[in-house]
């Protein structure tokens, strides 16, 4: 699929307003490939995904504990309607059944 920028940065606005109810929705400062993220910290993980205006994402989950990385997963060209799908395990693990939000 050819670049779009115009459905790309709708892809991104899209991005963050679905991160806003799960975590510290942000709006990452422009560039040639601008990013949004979303973090959450809770006793246990540390978590984020960074969506590009490209369609690129990442997502990572740090253990507090062992200070270990034990979620990393990528995605190209990754349309809106299946952010929900996509980050469901990244989720799962973050909200996991003893995980307490941290304090902003």
């Amino acid at each position: 699929m050819p670049f779009d920028p115009t459905i790309y940065r709708e892809w991104l606005n899209a991005f963050l307003a679905w991160a806003a109810p799960h975590g510290i929705a942000t709006r990452c400062p422009p560039t040639a490939n601008t990013a949004g993220r979303l973090d959450i910290g809770t006793a246990q993980v540390i978590a984020r995904i960074t969506y590009w205006s490209s369609g690129e994402c990442d997502a990572e989950i740090l253990d507090v504990e062992s200070e270990q990385r034990i979620y990393q997963c990528s995605w190209t060209n990754l349309q809106p309607e299946h952010f929900d799908t996509a980050f469901a395990q990244w989720l799962a693990i973050v909200h996991g059944p003893t995980a307490q939000s941290l304090p902003p």
